[in-house]
């Protein structure tokens, strides 16, 4: 069954966790990983099978009544801190 409230995206060319922990600093809680994933941290065997990225995966839940404004501020903060973990990473060209 399909969950509006949320939302899965794929960025590539960073680590998912270090993204999580530096949107967290901003205080944005998001959770890594596919959906589909196994608690081993293996990449999940369902987006490998359909060809899907296995890296790089942010699950980000969006709470009733969220107002535009917050939106917009996880949306800034998301592209910065994805620039500065590709940065980190040496990823920032590619």
């Amino acid at each position: 069954s399909a969950l509006p409230h949320i939302l899965s995206i794929s960025v590539l060319y960073v680590d998912a966790e270090a993204v999580q922990s530096r949107l967290d600093a901003h205080g944005f809680a998001v959770g890594s990983g596919s959906a589909c994933a196994s608690r081993s941290g293996q990449p999940s065997h369902v987006l490998a099978a359909v060809g899907g990225l296995t890296s790089g995966n942010l699950r980000i839940g969006l709470p009733p009544g969220l107002e535009d404004g917050v939106a917009d501020l996880f949306v800034d903060t998301l592209v910065a801190v994805v620039a500065e973990v590709r940065e980190q990473m040496g990823t920032q060209d590619l």
